[in-house]
């Protein structure tokens, strides 16, 4: 994706906002103005990324935050985890939303021999607006981005174990499910999740 394709993209998200739901207009009307102090408040690696990303795309620094939160509020993809009759782990996904350069969050990855990540849709979007208005206006900040997790576990757990007790735990800004696996016969996980803790979690079995 090029700097006028993701121009592009932005502009188009700002009318998608207000087609998801008219009362997103106040989203929407904060982009110029509460954005960009947005960077300022996010743990130092994301806000630094975000505008180093600005400066190197010669984008405003609104529409880089806008691209890297969005997920918060409309959440794509579908995943799957299983295993064949040999104990095979199966994991794949099929996502409806790319990434580019400057996206700083992490909708899949793998650890190899560790755990691999991916992250589906829980259609609720009005929680992740209420978050991410909670967030801007400093009323709940207690509560990490979706995606920011992901990244976050990838670079600094050294377990499945881990990653699936601190997915399954942490403060949300939006629902979503994680899945989660290892290439070993039996440990695969769904964890289905609202904005204050598991709402179930679902582990693979000889069945599923």
């Amino acid at each position: 994706m090029n700097v006028i394709q993701l121009s592009d993209l932005v502009a188009y998200l700002k009318t998608f906002i207000i087609e998801i739901s008219p009362e997103f207009q106040l989203l929407n009307n904060l982009i110029d103005t509460k954005l960009p102090t947005m960077v300022d408040i996010l743990p130092a690696q994301y806000g630094d990324e975000m505008k180093g990303s600005s400066q190197a795309f010669g984008l405003p620094l609104d529409e880089i935050v806008l691209y890297n939160i969005f997920y918060e509020i409309s959440s794509l993809g579908t995943s799957v985890v299983g295993q064949d009759q040999y104990g095979n782990i199966l994991h794949g996904q099929n996502l409806d939303f790319g990434g580019a350069m400057d996206y700083i969050g992490s909708l899949t990855g793998i650890k190899p021999g560790i755990f691999n990540i991916s992250i589906n849709e829980r259609n609720s979007l009005k929680c992740g607006y209420i978050g991410l208005i909670e967030w801007i206006f400093n009323i709940n900040r207690n509560q990490s981005f979706i995606t920011f997790v992901i990244r976050d576990m990838l670079t600094k757990s050294d377990s499945y174990d881990e990653t699936v007790k601190y997915l399954a735990d942490v403060s949300l800004l939006a629902p979503c499910y994680y899945i989660i696996a290892v290439p070993k016969a039996g440990q695969g996980v769904i964890i289905t999740r609202s904005r204050n803790g598991p709402d179930d979690i679902k582990l693979l079995g000889k069945n599923n």
